[in-house]
């Protein structure tokens, strides 16, 4: 038998990489002024009038003693109004390119950090915007067009320590349309950089009790909120979809400033904000923060939750994780929290114990609306709202409303002496107030599945090396990941069909495919080998090497004529869900105009054909399946064109 080897190597489409330290979504790369004589002297300064911190500080800690009061975000900063246009306030210096470059000052004294809020914020094409502080230790940028403009015209950054930051705005010489105004300028009058305030019995997530929450750390985000002032938490969630729709769970007291509810278009959210390893005062440098802000899907006051779609979709590269979540009314046996309290590095909380996790009420006496829980390491604190609470599956059960101990007063240690938090129930918050708007069903169950749980989704790196796939008891094999990395494989003839999806990169080093067999990459080229072809075939797909880059290829032994890059309109076929599955179950797909004999196909792990399913109408459908209609066990299904395989998926039965 003939064997014929590929080498093949996708890259990765996008990296973030600068020599500063970076927190912020954005291009990197280095201020244009850092390779110019300029002189900071030159550069003018607006000054903020001067902030009483001490009378803050007061108004803070008479706020939390209120006996009537409800819980609020952890506030930092105070928020001044201004009008501040960085092409009439800053100093223009015309390049030797060409290029126009505008440099301006805000200082606001015995801040901590300064960050902004921009009214009016649209790029021109070509154009940099960067934020630094007079010591230049820290960098946001570069904000590009591609990157920072969005349809509101609305943005904001994140904090930037010290008192006083450098904005600096490149224009090329073809561009002149970029304006960049700001509306507020919000001086920390807490510090929050570094280990921040919260008490010493909280747990780093990178502690040991951390250990088994890899995935799930990778969901939580602490948010900037409340005129981008204040602290909260919250975290990603899968969908029944699971499309990786950035829905985003946190409290629905996060949103309300001054008695009216908060537009979140400007909030900002920062993921994997840990310490680099357990009880260390160095912070991880991967972290970052997503701009552009959310909008808000829902929200229930009884059950505090909200739940935000964020306006953009964070990218596969960032390697985040959608929790996943358990509207059931069972009692969790275990729990885990993880959380951001008083703008501190990440945290992590633990019951060990049934018997400290009750259903209990919180504002009205008569409905038990909450899990009550006392924990056994950790605690939470101001700031941690929003935050999920896990069960022993690692399934949110609900989001943290607050600490009722610590709410009115503090005549004691409530928050070591006694460690105890009020979550707003998940399977409450379900069918919340019975509308589209005060409910997460329509959102998390976009397809009306019914299903009870649902399982976290992120990205898993798959490593293949020293492999030979030649299962004859299967059909077809799928290996899928936000990484795929291939290294002396064999897909041997029995085999038959073998799918590799890479959603974020596909690295082959070495792969052997023998005569009979056939491999789809990225859900779209294929190679194969028959016994009247000399070399590979490529079919075209839409998702061919879409997320991976341009595919550089090599010859290790037989021939290699081509990998015909993508085209866009082609069939799609999409994972079932839920699956596993007891009840019904959604099969989604897609049938471009061009396809005219598409059909659906179900075998069993036997390869006996079980169900077929005629397409009459193009574009995107789906089929509902009924368990009760097959026995529990493995099954695939494929979307067929004629007597062609297009693409296979793995579905399994349960009882």
């Amino acid at each position: 038998m003939r064997k014929y080897s590929i080498i093949l190597m996708a890259v990765s489409i996008f990296c973030l990489t600068s020599q500063y330290t970076l927190s912020q979504i954005s291009e990197g790369g280095s201020p244009v002024s850092f390779s110019l004589s300029t002189k900071m002297n030159d550069v003018p300064v607006v000054s903020m009038s001067p902030v009483n911190t001490k009378a803050l500080l007061q108004e803070d800690e008479k706020a939390r003693m209120l006996e009537d009061d409800t819980p609020k975000p952890f506030r930092f900063g105070y928020a001044i109004d201004v009008d501040i246009d960085i092409k009439k306030a800053g100093v223009l210096t015309r390049l030797p390119d060409g290029g126009k470059l505008w440099m301006l000052k805000i200082q606001s004294a015995d801040a901590y950090s300064i960050n902004l809020i921009y009214n009016r914020f649209r790029l021109s094409e070509g154009s940099k915007f960067f934020i630094y502080n007079e010591d230049k230790t820290m960098v946001l940028g570069a904000f590009t067009p591609e990157v920072s403009n969005n349809p509101s015209d609305r943005f904001s950054t994140d904090l930037v320590q010290g008192n006083t930051i450098v904005l600096e705005y490149y224009e090329p010489e073809s561009a002149d349309d970029g304006v960049i105004n700001i509306s507020k300028v919000i001086h920390g009058y807490v510090n929050t950089f570094g280990r921040g305030a919260s008490r010493e019995c909280n747990v780093d997530v990178n502690c040991p009790l951390g250990n088994d929450w890899e995935n799930e750390k990778k969901a939580v985000a602490l948010i900037l909120v409340n005129n981008n002032t204040s602290w909260c938490t919250g975290c990603l969630v899968n969908n029944t979809r699971e499309d990786m729709t950035p829905y985003f769970l946190t409290a629905n007291h996060c949103l309300y400033r001054g008695g009216g509810l908060e537009d979140p278009s400007t909030w900002l959210f920062r993921f994997k904000y840990w310490s680099v390893e357990c009880n260390s005062d160095a912070i991880y440098n991967g972290w970052l923060t997503i701009e552009g802000g959310a909008t808000l899907r829902a929200n229930y006051a009884p059950t505090d939750f909200a739940l935000l779609e964020l306006n953009k979709r964070p990218s596969l590269n960032y390697n985040m994780y959608y929790a996943g979540w358990d509207r059931t009314d069972m009692f969790a046996q275990k729990a885990t929290g993880i959380h951001h309290p008083v703008g501190d590095v990440m945290k992590i909380s633990y019951v060990a114990n049934a018997n400290n996790i009750a259903a209990v009420p919180y504002e009205d006496p008569w409905i038990s609306d909450h899990w009550g829980v006392l924990f056994s390491q950790g605690t939470v604190e101001i700031g941690s709202s929003g935050s999920p609470l896990f069960n022993q599956d690692h399934r949110i059960i609900g989001q943290l409303h607050g600490a009722p101990s610590c709410e009115y007063g503090h005549q004691f240690d409530c928050t070591c002496g006694l460690p105890e938090g009020s979550y707003g129930r998940f399977d409450l918050s379900w069918e919340g107030g019975g509308t589209r708007s005060t409910r997460l069903k329509d959102w998390l169950d976009p397809l009306n599945t019914g299903v009870e749980v649902l399982d976290g989704k992120g990205c898993e790196v798959v490593n293949l090396h020293n492999e030979t796939i030649n299962d004859d008891n299967f059909i077809v094999r799928t290996i899928e990941g936000c990484e795929v990395n291939v290294d002396n494989v064999i897909i041997g003839s029995d085999a038959y069909y073998v799918e590799i999806i890479g959603h974020k990169k596909i690295e082959i080093i070495s792969m052997v495919v023998e005569e009979g067999s056939s491999v789809v990459i990225n859900n779209g080229t294929r190679v194969s080998q028959s016994s009247s072809s000399s070399s590979f075939s490529s079919l075209p797909s839409s998702r061919s090497l879409l997320d991976s880059g341009d595919i550089e290829e090599d010859v290790a032994e037989g021939i290699v004529e081509s990998i015909i890059p993508a085209l866009e309109d082609v069939p799609l076929l999409y994972q079932n869900a839920p699956n596993p599955f007891t009840g019904e179950t959604v099969i989604r797909y897609y049938v471009p105009q061009t396809e005219q004999a598409a059909w659906l196909r179900i075998i069993d792990i036997n390869g006996t054909t079980v169900k077929t399913e005629n397409i009459s109408d193009t574009g995107e459908g789906q089929l509902i399946l009924n368990a009760n209609a097959l026995s529990s066990g493995i099954y695939f299904y494929s979307l067929m064109s004629g007597n062609n395989v297009i693409v296979t998926k793995r579905m399994v039965v349960g009882r």
